[in-house]
């Protein structure tokens, strides 16, 4: 008798428990796609920085290009308070060399040098956007910043790099973003900043809320 009840008490909490880690699982899940995580590699400034922003972007979208240098200043202001992650969105049905350029980026991560192709990407957006084979151009991008060509070329191809690109973009539509780029403070979304100074005073009032 007393094994049963006893049997019967740990099985209603292991359901108990099984619930409350399905629940746990699910809020994780719903907040992935609008806050940092351990598995974004995109990252510039300070990773324990209690302030996160994060960004989809399109590496063909000219908005996007816009407001790179923003983001830059952004960082050289914040360089120990402010995390800024990059995630991938192409934005394929418009930009036809946005998943490329992306994936461009991410062999250019695989040899850590995500940030300083992104740089290359944006700086020379005019150049490499409507070509009908723009990979010549990520070639020349990643000799200049040091890449091994033939480690790029391979990865650049490789169905690693897309499944890391497309899993940036499935969180993004998750998140249900309008386009790129799309901004979240701390997991909460930005109205785009029509100025550096509306965005840098947006981040200093997130900062002072973390203090």
């Amino acid at each position: 008798m007393y094994t049963l009840i006893a049997g019967g008490i740990l099985l209603f909490g292991l359901l108990v428990f099984g619930l409350e880690k399905l629940a746990s699982q699910g809020e994780q899940q719903k907040t992935i796609p609008t806050q940092s995580t351990e598995s974004d590699t995109k990252v510039l400034g300070n990773s324990n920085a209690s302030v996160t922003l994060l960004e989809y972007s399109d590496f063909q979208c000219p908005a996007c290009a816009a407001y790179e240098p923003l983001i830059n200043n952004l960082h050289k202001d914040f360089p120990d308070t402010l995390k800024i992650v990059y995630r991938y969105f192409p934005l394929e049905t418009i930009h036809k060399n946005a998943l490329i350029s992306a994936k461009a980026a991410e062999a250019a991560q695989r040899q850590g040098k995500f940030w300083e192709m992104h740089d290359q990407l944006f700086q020379h957006q005019n150049d490499w956007a409507q070509t009908e084979n723009p990979t010549d151009s990520f070639q020349t991008y990643a000799q200049t910043i040091g890449l091994n060509i033939d480690q790029f070329n391979a990865d650049i191809t490789s169905t690693s790099v897309l499944d890391t690109v497309k899993a940036d973009e499935k969180m993004g539509t998750q998140a249900d973003i309008p386009g790129t780029p799309s901004f979240f403070l701390n997991g909460k979304k930005l109205e785009n900043p029509q100025s550096y100074e509306e965005f840098k005073k947006v981040v200093e009032d997130e900062i002072s809320k973390q203090k």
